[in-house]
């Protein structure tokens, strides 16, 4: 047993080494750019006016820890039905400087599944996310000086490995004005050759 300690310990900066050399282009690898992305065709109903918009947005391994965003691209693009872990997911709204829809999922979630939403929240970003005890979705709605006040629809789990995702938001501020956003939103995994520095 000591023996076995000594031997995971003196290997330890080895590996460490042969990781960082595999990652930057020596001749155990090459660096590589890891991003997980999103698009989602909307419909998006304001008042009266309707609009469609394929809302798109992305998160890098160097936005968040590495093991954020291994948990992050497992459930979004892995076996979420193996995953245990709350994500959050950020697209910018379409037609406005400053708005988004993002949503926040508990996994493990399976193929068929149909999720209330239920929970709101005012907020936005890519990571992991303590979804509120007793629901697998929280969403949030901005649009300009629309601020969702409360998110009601639902979320179905069209697939998995990579997660496709069919939502029906209907989001309503505080002057009880509504918006409403729909559409299928499918996760995407890229790792691509990076030059190294």
């Amino acid at each position: 047993m000591f023996a076995c300690r000594n031997v995971r310990t003196s290997l330890g900066p080895l590996l460490a080494m042969t990781a960082l050399l595999s990652a930057c282009g020596s001749p155990f690898g090459d660096c590589r750019l890891e991003r997980v992305e999103v698009s989602f065709p909307a419909t998006i109903e304001r008042g009266s006016g309707t609009e469609t918009a394929t809302l798109v947005g992305s998160v890098a391994v160097g936005n968040l820890s590495v093991p954020d965003f291994e948990t992050l691209r497992a459930v979004l693009t892995g076996d979420v039905t193996a995953e245990n872990d709350g994500v959050i997911w950020t697209v910018p709204m379409a037609g406005t400087s400053e708005g988004w829809v993002s949503l926040a999922i508990d996994a493990p979630v399976s193929q068929g599944d149909v999720l209330p939403v239920g929970s709101a929240y005012d907020g936005a970003g890519w990571g992991l996310f303590d979804v509120p005890a007793g629901t697998k979705i929280a969403a949030g709605v901005r649009d300009g000086s629309f601020i969702a006040s409360s998110v009601t629809g639902t979320v179905e789990v069209l697939e998995v490995m990579p997660l496709r995702l069919r939502l029906d938001l209907t989001a309503t501020d505080a002057s009880s004005a509504t918006l409403r956003v729909t559409g299928d939103a499918g996760f995407t995994f890229v790792s691509e050759p990076a030059a190294c520095t």
